[in-house]
C-alpha cells in the first residue's frame, strides 16, 4: 500500500469514529489538556482523532 492509500483510509478510519463516538467520551476528554504533537505517523494520527473529537459535535 503506497502513503495515499494509507493516508486515505487512515482519514476513513478517524471521521468513522468521531462520527460513533458517544457524547460522553467528548466530555471527559474536554477535561484533560490538549495532547502533545505526535512525532510518528500514530502519534500524528493520535492528534488527530483528538483534536476532531474536542471540536463541537455536529449531530
Amino acid at each position: 500500500m503506497d502513503r495515499t492509500v494509507r493516508r486515505v483510509a487512515a482519514d476513513a478510519v478517524i471521521r468513522w469514529a468521531v462520527e460513533r463516538v458517544p457524547p460522553t467520551v467528548r466530555e471527559v476528554l474536554a477535561r484533560y489538556p490538549d495532547g502533545a504533537p505526535g512525532r510518528s505517523r500514530l502519534g500524528e494520527l493520535h492528534r488527530q482523532l483528538e483534536a476532531e473529537l474536542r471540536r463541537p459535535s455536529t449531530s
